[in-house]
C-alpha cells in the first residue's frame, strides 16, 4: 500500500515496515502520522531534523554503487529494526528505510532483513517488496551481497572468512559487471541494444537485462546460450549455418520479423552476437530498411496530396 499523504513512502510489511525515498524522510510531521518510531538513512544527504527528534535514526553512509560495501552494514540494521519491530521490552515500533529514491539501497536493506527474519531467499525477497513496490532494483553488487549475507548467517564480518573472500573479488566483479553496461550500445534510443558480449553469471545477467530494461532478447550465432526462463526474457535464436553473405541474406526477414514484434510490443530489444561484424551487418540493414520504409511513407504522403 502506497501512502498518498507523503510523496513517495510504501507500506511493505504491514504496520512495520516501509520503503521511500529522500523526501519523504523530510517530512516529519507526515511520518510521525504513521507512527514512525526508528528511521534507516542509507545515503550521504543529511536529514537533519531526526538529530533533535525522538525517532531513532541509524545513518548508513553508502552509495548506490556496484562497488559500494553495503554488506558490511547489514547486520547492524537488521539488529537496529529487531530492536523496533521485536523489542524485549515496550511497545513495538515502525521502521522506515530510505535511501535517495527507495530503489537500490533501502530496498536492500529490508530484504535482508526480511531474509534473516523470514526465512526467505534473495530471489523471493526482491519479488516480494516488488509487489508492493514494483521500481525496487538492488544494483548487481548489493545482490551479490545478499547472498554472501546469507552464506554468512547473516553475521558478516571483517573476520568472518566468506566476507573476506566476497571483500577479495568484490572489486573485480563489479568493475567486470560495469564493463558488460558499457560495452552495449543503443541502436535505437532506449529500445534496442547491441551487444557482443553477454554476462556468463545468472546473476550478472539477471541484473544485466534488469538495468537495460530489456523484455526481447534476439540472439544471433555464436552467441550466449540464453535461458528464458531463467531471465525473465522472450529470447529467440537465429541459427547461420556458415559465413557467407547468402546465408546472412536468408535469415535477414526472420532478424527483422523479431525486431518488429519486439518494437510493437514496446518491449526494450537487445541483438546479440559475439560475431562482431554479423551484429553490425544486422545494424546497417535495419537502419536501412527503416530509411527506406521512413522514404515510403513520404511517398506515399506526397501522392496523396
Amino acid at each position: 500500500m502506497t501512502i498518498s499523504t507523503l510523496p513517495d513512502v510504501t507500506e511493505v510489511v504491514k504496520d512495520q515496515i516501509y520503503l521511500g525515498d529522500l523526501k519523504s524522510a523530510r517530512c516529519p510531521e507526515q511520518l510521525s502520522v504513521l507512527g514512525i518510531t526508528h528511521v534507516i538513512s542509507i545515503c550521504h544527504d543529511s536529514v537533519n531534523y531526526l538529530s533533535s527528534s525522538k525517532v531513532k535514526h541509524l545513518r548508513i553512509l553508502v552509495k548506490d554503487s556496484e562497488t559500494e560495501d553495503l554488506l558490511i552494514h547489514l547486520a547492524e540494521a537488521c539488529q537496529f529494526m529487531d530492536h523496533a519491530l521485536r523489542p524485549s521490552v515496550g511497545k513495538r515500533g515502525m521502521v522506515f528505510v530510505h535511501c535517495m529514491m527507495g530503489i537500490s539501497r533501502s530496498p536492500t536493506v529490508v530484504a535482508a532483513y526480511l531474509m534473516k527474519t523470514m526465512n526467505m531467499s534473495r530471489p523471493e525477497t526482491i519479488r516480494y517488496l516488488q509487489k508492493f513496490r514494483p521500481q525496487v532494483h538492488p544494483n548487481y553488487g548489493f545482490v551479490k551481497q545478499l547472498d554472501v549475507f546469507a552464506n554468512c548467517s547473516y553475521e558478516p564480518s571483517h573476520h568472518h572468512p566468506l566476507y573476506r573472500s566476497w571483500k577479495r573479488r568484490h572489486l573485480q566483479d563489479a568493475t567486470s559487471y560495469l564493463n558488460y553496461i558499457h560495452d552495449t550500445s543503443e541502436l535505437v534510443r532506449d529500445k534496442v541494444f547491441l551487444s557482443t558480449e553477454f554476462p556468463s553469471e545468472t546473476i550478472q545477467a539477471q541484473s544485466y537485462l534488469g538495468d537495460l530494461n530489456i523484455a526481447y532478447v534476439l540472439s544471433i550465432s555464436p552467441a550466449a546460450h540464453i535461458v528464458s526462463d531463467v531471465l525473465g526474457v522472450h529470447a529467440h535464436q537465429v541459427e547461420l549455418p556458415d559465413d557467407s553473405a547468402d546465408s546472412m541474406l536468408r535469415v535477414l526477414p526472420e532478424i527483422f520479423d523479431y525486431i518488429t514484434q519486439a518494437m510493437e510490443r514496446n518491449g526494450p530489444l537487445l541483438i546479440h552476437s559475439t560475431n562482431e561484424m554479423r551484429l553490425y551487418t544486422v545494424a546497417c540493414a535495419f537502419c536501412a530498411n527503416s530509411l527506406l520504409s521512413m522514404f515510403n511513407l513520404v511517398l506515399i504522403m506526397v501522392i496523396l496530396q
